[in-house]
């Protein structure tokens, strides 16, 4: 996370968006972990999910994390709903941070201005 807001401090936009990026992304799946936790009884979400989704908001800013939530959830549908009608088990457990991953990447070089480049 500090690599991508020194990150956003040097070559990108704005190192306050960077900024409040890790904070709402911590803040959003640690609210959702939470929530779940209270309603169903069991952990929905692990504790790596939350501070992924912060060093995404550090390298993509606040506005990369709405995207990077939906390539996540869409690449871990495509994962997830073979294996559920194969097993045929409501828990299985799948690792939402790999997606996450592919989600920040993708995120990233789409907002990413080259240096040199014109914005």
């Amino acid at each position: 996370m500090i690599a991508g807001l020194v990150w956003s401090h040097l070559f990108g936009p704005n190192f306050t968006e960077a900024l409040i990026g890790a904070a709402c992304g911590f803040l959003a799946f640690s609210f959702v972990q939470w929530a779940f936790r209270m309603l169903r009884g069991y952990e929905g979400l692990g504790g790596g999910d939350a501070k992924l989704l912060a060093v995404g908001g550090a390298w993509c800013g606040w506005q990369g994390l709405a995207p990077i939530v939906l390539i996540a959830s869409f690449a871990g549908l495509i994962v997830a709903v073979p294996l559920a009608l194969k097993s045929r088990s409501a828990r299985t457990a799948i690792a939402f941070g790999p997606f996450l991953a592919l989600g920040i990447w993708l995120v990233w070089l789409a907002r990413f201005k080259w240096p040199g480049n014109p914005p």
